[in-house]
């Protein structure tokens, strides 16, 4: 006997140290590395909207111990394992109670699991129900424990434990559930998720035996806190859980472009989209939609973008994403759509750039052929004389795409392709021509939202973006911070990164000589948005109850933790921050591209205000239709905001009350007006003194310099060095031999001297179209042969075009060209010739038509007062 019991106990033994050595000398169990989470998808102030199914299906979101409600964790523990961190993973003492009662006494079934147990049975997926499976639950805990702190043990309980349907995780429950973070559960709401995971599916389902449940563990909670004692009436109050079908589902276009093109890791994902200013987009779009269904209008999109980070703020890519009819779930922001007018700002600016115009430079709208290319206006109509800013208001295309032909490096295709402006996917120059101006191109809205925030930002193009650059370290787009302060583990949550950087940001020196202004464009984009500087920025947002400490080197009158002012901190070394105020305030050409001088593109903007005494920019507004009415436009910047709007039809479907300014216009309008109820929206370019620009006088008929001889004058912006300096020539002042009325070149008793106007000839044609009558400067009186004025205008060759080959069909004997030009004032005929060779006189209105034939010729005309202009031309034959 005694040998029996020697041999069973070295066998015992021997197994006892055998299952030691395993446990400790295996490698380590996994914990939670090869689960898959969802991603949940914040707006700019840490609202939730939306979380995506892990790869299992489940909604699991990974939530560090540190980022867990004290509350919660207690809550936890005192409901599944007082003596957690006693016991070694199994507790010896309620496996003991819970055998007697479910196989002795047989009462009921009673559980022993502890914590590290049911993790064991979750992560290795153990039916603990049967013997075998209890004793592998318990070799799974002691391996758990053997090579896992009891945090880490916790951690990995608190992500995995169920919470009803496919909810798994403190993470997602306190998300779906209450719609707030972990972190923020107070005591009920802890109370509450700490009951479930025992019967999940049960206490889901039925409110009544939740409630009683959360009740119970409430009188043992008070045991412990008696202070809680006051709670009892709230711990009594019906309960509030959010089902999992209504799990946030907000801003789907946006989210789904976020997910789709750019790939992030991160399971939380802080955006730059507003929830309220999406809601409040979302609510007025549907309600004009409704209200416009009598015109066939039933689909529209959105976007709002900050031009001071690139954020964008709101997004709607439909008037509903859930209908089929409109083809909702297409993102609207993101396709290609003809822009009808709404790149014209673009000529004007670069046609400034390049020294073409100012705003108060006189254009021609007047019926032109650009080659083969003929465009009209959208009410078929000319104007005659127009001011640039008049032009691009009223959406002229003559003047438009005058100025384009005339456009150097870069021309308008150049700007929007090569240039970096971010249009892709344009085809060749020569496929889009001259049409280019009207929306020939298409482009996405974003692609356009992105032109217009860059005249805002100085000339400064920078790409849209949708991820929040200031981002908590867990969100893992830390990566690389060198920044030592982040390091360990008061910088494993948002909140102790906080405090961290704030101890680091101490250190900071400020140039306090610059006052703070927040309505300057701000740069948030470079390689400096990670660390200190730009955690800080998210510290006020988000966390509200945190107070940091305020910078010591500023002045008490502007103490403060700025985090617009602590984002664009560089740091200059492992311990210590640089921020210079001014050059935070100003912003920054380094981390973007600069394509117009920010001259012109305050002069662009400028024009597009309603207000011509106004010189900061409020508001600045361009519509635009496109061709077979198919696309409807209304884009502006309010403030540093840019807006912009697009009503039609994903099937291309063209509908006459789709005009910009008349069904995009009012819906814009709608929004910038609610906007500025909600939002605290700054004027741009308050510091425009600080530009290279002035104000002249210029005679207003013309957009010319002074001369003495005009006394209709105006101010306008001018860019010296850059804008035109030519003199008016429309005002001149003329002899005139009292007995003949006529223009004289002798000086007597008889003469007088008048002011006359001198309009070209194309102008007039207009004038009398109009019904507008115009003096005609007197002819000159036969003593005065060949008398050349000195200000007068050299007649300009109309036709044939520049640059045009034309071709002539061999067979065709009636194949004419007309010869035409534009000449001054007043002149009266016009002489043409051929290579020298004299062809014939016209009349200065109408054209000289020449019999076309093969070769290579140089047209020139002369007018009566003998000023000339000469064209090459080449005729290619054809049978």
């Amino acid at each position: 006997m005694k040998k029996y019991i020697k041999r069973l106990s070295i066998t015992l033994l021997f197994l006892l140290v055998s299952m030691v050595g395993i446990i400790f000398f295996l490698p380590p169990p996994p914990l939670l590395t090869g689960i898959s989470y969802s991603q949940a998808i914040y707006d700019d102030h840490g609202r939730l909207l939306r979380m995506t199914l892990s790869q299992d299906g489940k909604y699991r979101l990974y939530t560090p111990l540190s980022s867990i409600s004290p509350l919660m964790i207690e809550a936890t523990l005192l409901k599944e394992d007082q003596y957690f961190y006693e016991h070694v993973g199994v507790n010896p003492v309620a496996l003991i109670k819970a055998g007697w009662r479910t196989y002795v006494v047989k009462t009921r079934r009673q559980g022993a699991s502890t914590i590290t147990m049911q993790v064991a049975r979750m992560r290795f997926n153990i039916q603990s129900k049967n013997i075998t499976g209890k004793l592998w639950q318990l070799f799974y805990a002691l391996r758990l424990e053997a090579h896992y702190s009891k945090n880490q043990i916790l951690e990995a309980y608190l992500n995995l434990a169920p919470y009803g349907n496919n909810i798994e995780g403190v993470g997602a429950a306190s998300l779906i559930d209450f719609d707030l973070r972990a972190q923020d559960l107070d005591l009920v709401q802890a109370l509450t998720l700490a009951v479930i995971p025992q019967h999940p599916a049960k206490r889901i389902e039925n409110a009544k035996a939740l409630t009683n449940v959360r009740y119970e563990l409430y009188l043992r909670w008070v045991k412990e806190h008696p202070q809680d004692l006051s709670k009892q009436a709230l711990i009594q109050l019906p309960l509030q859980l959010r089902h999992v079908d209504r799990v946030p589902f907000y801003a789907p276009h946006f989210v789904n472009q976020l997910l789709n093109q750019q790939k992030l890791t991160s399971q939380q994902i802080y955006t730059t989209l507003n929830l309220n200013l999406q809601q409040m987009i979302e609510g007025v779009t549907k309600d004009y939609i409704k209200k416009h269904a009598y015109l066939n209008v039933n689909n529209a999109a959105v976007l709002l973008i900050d031009s001071r980070n690139m954020g964008i703020k709101a997004l709607l890519g439909s008037a509903d994403f859930f209908n089929a009819k409109i083809e909702g779930q297409i993102n609207g922001t993101n396709i290609k759509r003809s822009p009808g007018s709404t790149l014209k700002p673009f000529i004007y600016a670069l046609a400034m750039e390049q020294g073409l115009i100012h705003p108060g430079t006189v254009l021609k709208d007047v019926p032109r052929s650009f080659g083969s290319y003929n465009p009209e206006n959208f009410d078929y109509d000319f104007v005659g004389p127009i001011t640039a800013k008049d032009a691009l208001v009223m959406s002229r295309n003559i003047p438009a795409i005058d100025l384009a032909e005339k456009l150097s490096h870069p021309s308008l295709y150049e700007f929007l392709g090569e240039a970096g402006a971010g249009v892709r996917g344009l085809k060749s120059e020569e496929y889009y021509g001259l049409a280019l101006v009207l929306g020939g191109a298409e482009v996405t809205m974003q692609e356009l939202a992105g032109l217009y925030a860059m005249l805002v930002n100085r000339g400064v193009w920078r790409p849209l973006q949708f991820v929040d650059s200031a981002v908590a370290p867990e969100n893992s787009l830390l990566r690389g911070n060198k920044a030592p302060s982040l390091r360990g583990n008061k910088a494993s949550s948002l909140r102790g990164a906080c405090v961290a950087c704030d101890e680091a940001i101490q250190t900071t020196s400020i140039d306090s000589s610059h006052p703070i202004d927040s309505s300057h464009p701000i740069d948030m984009t470079g390689p400096h948005r990670f660390g200190c500087p730009t955690v800080l920025a998210s510290c006020a947002r988000r966390e509200p109850s945190l107070t940091l400490s305020p910078i010591k080197s500023m002045g008490p009158d502007r103490r403060e933790c700025s985090s617009r002012m602590l984002a664009h901190c560089v740091q200059q070394g492992s311990s210590s921050l640089r921020c210079s105020v001014k050059s935070m305030y100003e912003p920054s050409s380094v981390f973007g591209k600069k394509l117009l001088s920010p001259e012109a593109s305050f002069l662009t903007l400028n024009m597009l205000q309603n207000n011509d005494e106004r010189e900061s920019i409020v508001s600045a507004v361009k519509t635009g239709t496109s061709s077979g009415y198919r696309d409807a436009w209304t884009i502006g910047v309010i403030g540093p905001y840019v807006l912009a709007v697009w009503i039609g039809n994903f099937n291309n479907q063209g509908n006459p009350a789709f005009i910009g300014k008349e069904i995009a216009t009012p819906l814009w309008n709608e929004i910038s007006h609610a906007m500025k109820g909600t939002l605290e929206i700054p004027t741009i370019y308050r510091d425009y003194k600080k530009l290279k620009i002035k104000k002249v006088e210029v005679c207003k008929a013309s957009g010319m310099l002074l001369t003495r001889y005009c006394s209709d004058k105006k101010l306008v912006w001018f860019i010296p060095g850059k804008s035109p300096i030519k003199k008016d020539n429309v005002y001149r002042e003329v002899a005139i031999d009292s007995k003949t009325g006529l223009r004289t070149c002798h000086f007597d008793k008889n003469t007088r001297f008048e002011i006359v106007e001198f309009w070209p000839s194309d102008l007039l044609q207009v004038f009398k179209q109009a019904g507008i009558e115009r003096r005609l400067p007197p002819a000159y009186d036969a003593s005065c042969v060949n008398q050349i004025d000195e200000y007068g205008l050299s007649p300009q060759i109309t036709s044939p075009e520049t640059y045009v080959k034309y071709v002539k069909r061999l067979q065709d004997k009636l194949n004419k060209l007309p010869l035409t030009a534009v000449v001054d004032a007043d002149v009266s005929h016009l002489y043409w010739f051929l290579n020298n060779t004299y062809l014939g006189k016209t009349k200065r209105d109408q054209p000289y038509f020449w019999q076309l034939k093969p070769g290579k010729f140089v047209v020139r005309v002369v007018d009566d007062h003998g000023r000339s202009d000469a064209r090459d031309i080449e005729v290619k034959g054809m049978l």
